[in-house]
């Protein structure tokens, strides 16, 4: 970066510098001329992952003391990037043997604006736990990523996590789901910055995780701690300063102060408002099309919605064909998919949160819609997509609704909700046309035998739909015995 420029009012940090070395170069490009700038950093974890590929590759000798002191700065870039509570200047220059007041930083940088302080936990329990649990997948001669391992602690019943693990032998499975993924995440990369847990890596696609060198003190006695953040109470003092110091910048920056007071409010909205999973901040360049098509196949089914004769069976799949095309990337990657969905998981809950059922079951049916696709097309752990789960939440009630989001979010931003609407009755769907029920309770219903694609009350109503059921069940029971015979066979 040859820049000689004293005016450089912004400074995008695409990717995680590989030192505080390399970001204090970088980020000292910016206002030269002493007027304000921001510099803005775009992180993610998985960062770590293709920058110490890239130290090792690159090395002559992968295991070497440069090498390791290279990763143990890569490391130090890590430790700044998560700390949400210390003041950014003092993190900096404390790298250099440097000592800032930090209160001279006149809330200046993110941190310092968000008011947080450290919380001290003591996680030794849960780490031993987390040991126990890489040792019972190991017993399976499973090798598991970071990622992985944190959402078997969790509990997660998802395929792609428990694919070839035998999950009812494995210890310490499930031990952190009353926990939500922030804290989760926190403490797996805690473990791995303290030399508890170690990633292996392995090239650009996966660091296999293994004990690392502190592993046996901690099953022995040694006792670990993982500083969280937690807010603080309002500071009348500094929000008049901080207005103060705002009216001072607009005099002095120019057009500058607009825009960042329009950035400090997009973060302060985050900061406070929880994403529920679906967090833009952690959003690459490359995957913001999963928001595009997100808000292209809501857009088109509702538009085709305003045809009264069609079915919502109808309009997923007018949505999904003309969507087909522009974004085939989404439709074709499992992971953008996951994205996707929970950009309507995110929509849907917080419009629970706000009451607002209607707008909420929609964001069901897109998100289920996807998430049958997923499990049909991309990840093929099922014959068909399953009608009656789709009319599940479309004509959801209360309860049904809720445990929905509440099951796929990271968050706990649902446990108040469901108390109150988990003695609600959860309501099932009859697909014979002429039943005066139409709803029932879901315990009373019964599946086709042959096919599971349709629901009804009762034998009767089952056996008066048949002879319009016929064709779709006898191709449906086929693609279904075809897909058993398949899997049977693998």
């Amino acid at each position: 970066m040859g820049i000689d420029k004293p005016d450089v009012r912004y400074v995008m940090h695409y990717s995680m510098p590989k030192s505080i070395t390399h970001y204090y170069q970088e980020s000292g490009r910016a206002g030269r001329d002493g007027m304000n700038a921001d510099c803005i950093l775009f992180y993610a974890y998985r960062d770590k992952l293709i920058l110490e590929a890239v130290i090792r590759k690159t090395s002559t000798d992968p295991y070497s003391s440069s090498t390791r002191r290279k990763i143990d700065q890569l490391y130090s870039c890590l430790r700044f990037c998560e700390d949400a509570f210390e003041c950014r200047r003092t993190l900096q220059l404390r790298f250099f043997g440097e000592k800032f007041d930090q209160s001279n930083c006149n809330k200046t940088c993110d941190n310092c604006r968000a008011g947080l302080v450290a919380e001290d936990r003591n996680v030794t329990n849960e780490t031993r736990e987390i040991l126990q649990l890489l040792s019972s997948i190991k017993s399976q001669n499973c090798n598991i990523t970071l990622v992985n391992l944190s959402e078997l602690w969790r509990g997660s019943t998802n395929r792609q996590h428990t694919k070839f693990l035998q999950t009812n032998l494995l210890s310490g499975y499930g031990g952190g789901s009353k926990l939500n993924k922030a804290d989760v995440d926190r403490i797996m990369h805690s473990l791995v910055f303290e030399n508890i847990l170690e990633e292996t890596a392995t090239g650009f696609t996966a660091d296999y995780v293994q004990p690392g060198s502190e592993a046996q003190s901690v099953l022995t006695g040694k006792q670990v701690f993982v500083r969280f953040a937690k807010k603080q109470g309002p500071d009348k003092t500094a929000t008049t300063k901080k207005k103060d110091d705002n009216n001072d910048n607009e005099s002095t920056s120019g057009q500058h102060q607009p825009l960042a007071a329009l950035m400090e409010q997009v973060e302060n909205n985050y900061k406070t408002k929880c994403p529920h999973g679906f967090d833009i901040d952690r959003l690459s360049m490359a995957d913001v099309i999963c928001a595009d098509f997100a808000d292209a196949f809501k857009n088109i089914f509702h538009e085709t919605c305003k045809d009264i004769r069609m079915k919502v069976l109808d309009c997923l799949q007018s949505a999904h064909n003309a969507t087909l095309d522009k974004f085939a990337e989404v439709w074709n990657d499992s992971a953008k998919m996951e994205i996707a969905m929970s950009f309507y998981l995110s929509n849907g809950t917080q419009k629970v949160l706000e009451d607002d059922y209607f707008g909420a079951c929609y964001c069901a049916v897109f998100a289920r819609y996807l998430e049958q696709y997923n499990a049909v097309a991309l990840h093929q752990t099922q014959a068909v997509m399953s009608m009656p789960k789709i009319n599940e939440v479309f004509h959801a009630d209360e309860h049904t609704l809720v445990k929905f989001f509440r099951k796929r979010i990271p968050c706990c931003c649902l446990d108040e909700k469901y108390e109150e609407v988990k003695d609600v009755a959860k309501m099932g769907y009859c697909y014979n046309p002429k039943c005066n029920l139409l709803r029932v309770e879901r315990s009373k219903t019964m599946y086709c035998d042959r096919c599971r694609f349709v629901t009804y009350c009762s034998p009767e109503c089952q056996e008066a739909h048949w002879s319009t059921h016929m064709p779709v069940c006898n191709t449906k029971a086929a693609v279904k015995a075809k897909f058993d015979t398949k899997q049977q066979n693998a």
